[in-house]
This record gives structure tokens, sequence and C-alpha cells, in this order.
């Protein structure tokens, strides 16, 4: 249920705790006081938000509700100068951004466009250029590696032994 201060000028609908009048006599008096309401009989359902008590009148339960102290009285209203703060500014709001560079030419957008249907970003040119000349020179060298015989490849080798001098058996191998 929504509930409205019972404070004539707050009209605040936010989601707060409100707070009922309490039952001992002198606080009571002393909260009617505070409100400065003219002919006004606080009921059993008469609320209070707790924007009009200071952060230290809540105790925080086990369970992170805030509850009211015994004993306190509201005391921020807008007769003894009372005001909200203003909203504080989201971190996005403080924080200060660079401005986005426009395009110098028509140049650098071409540029980029290029660059976009490349989409070999993380390559530089000379590694690039280096990659083409490595497969060139494989593909040039793959016809004569079928032309060793298995006899031919373990005498060229000469890997009978590895280098700790275990033998190491080897298959035929098949081109």
């Amino acid at each position: 249920l929504p509930t409205l201060c019972q404070f004539a000028p707050c009209t605040i609908w936010q989601p707060l705790i409100f707070h009922v009048f309490p039952v001992d006599a002198a606080v009571r008096t002393e909260w009617m006081q505070k409100i400065r309401r003219d002919d006004f009989n606080p009921t059993k359902n008469t609320r209070v938000c707790s924007r009009h008590f200071k952060k230290t009148d809540f105790n925080v339960t086990a369970r992170g509700l805030r509850r009211l102290k015994k004993g306190a009285v509201p005391v921020y209203f807008s007769w003894n100068g009372y005001k909200l703060p203003a909203p504080r500014p989201s971190v996005w709001e403080r924080r200060p951004r660079a401005e986005s560079p426009a395009p110098e030419s028509d140049s650098d957008s071409e540029m980029e466009t290029e660059m976009a249907r490349d989409h070999d970003y993380c390559v530089v040119p000379q590694a690039g250029a280096r990659a083409s000349n490595l497969a060139d020179e494989n593909e040039a060298l793959r016809p004569s590696c079928g032309t060793f015989s298995s006899s031919q490849w373990m005498s060229a080798s000469s890997l009978n032994t590895n280098e700790c001098g275990v033998s190491i058996a080897f298959n035929s191998i098949t081109f």
C-alpha cells in the first residue's frame, strides 16, 4: 500500500520507511510539536517518513532492516530550512571523457573501410610478407620430399640412436 507522510508539505512518494507515532506520551507530544500542524490528532494509522529523521536515529537489524531508535524525534522539515540534497550525479556523469576525434579527411575514412573488409588487423606487413615467402618456399620443397626412400631417409639423418644413446626402432616410412 502506498503511504503518504503526514507532514503537510511532504509529498515524497518514493519507497521509504514510514514510522507510526510513538505510544509514549512525552515523545508523541514532541513529535506533534515538531510537525507543526493545527488541529492535528494522530491516529494509529498516522505515519511520518524516514526522511524527517537523522541517520543516527536508526538501528540496523541483523537482517538489514532499519528500525527507529526509542525516543527519536523527526527534525528535518521545510520550516527549519531543511532541503533534500540534490541528487548525486552518476559515475557516468562525473567521469570526464575525451572528445571523439573527427576524421581529418576522406582518405582516412576510406582507409578504415578498406581495413574493415580486409580483417587482417593483427599481422604486420613485414610479418605477412615473410609468411607469404615461407609458404612459397614450402610449396617448392614439397615435391622433393616424396623422392627419398625409407633407407635413404634413415642413412641421411642417421637417427638409429637418440642423443641419450637409446636405440630407436623405425617402421618403414612411406610417402
